[in-house]
């Protein structure tokens, strides 16, 4: 295929090379492969061990659930009361209302709510 491209690869073979300047491949490693990683950690320590402390608190309810039928009736009797809850159209259009408020105060804010804090006594 290529077959007429031996004497122009000869030519480029043949050409002087510069030798690189010292120190140069020592430079790129420490600035990629050993570079220090800058990303930060996702969650901190505290939210660690409070999702930990979730969903070792959602294991053991399932657990109960299943090896319990008392406290699966009593419980799946209070979950579908909470969902009746949420599903009236009252606490719905409350629900909606704050949200919208959270969302206007943030936007016309700037990003932040800041409330006024006295920090002497008047």
């Amino acid at each position: 295929m290529n077959d007429d491209m031996d004497d122009l690869d000869r030519a480029i073979f043949a050409l002087p090379l510069e030798a690189p300047p010292a120190g140069l491949r020592e430079a790129i490693l420490r600035a990629t492969v050993y570079a220090e990683s800058i990303v930060p950690a996702a969650f901190g320590r505290w939210e660690i061990a409070g999702i930990g402390g979730a969903l070792a608190l959602a294991a053991w309810f399932v657990l109960l659930a299943i090896a319990d039928r008392d406290f699966a009736a009593t419980f799946s009797a209070g979950a579908y009361a909470l969902a009746r809850a949420f599903a009236d159209p009252a606490t719905l259009a409350w629900l909606a209302t704050g949200g919208s408020i959270a969302v206007l105060a943030t936007f016309i804010g700037g990003g932040t709510l800041r409330l006024p804090v006295r920090t002497k006594r008047s």
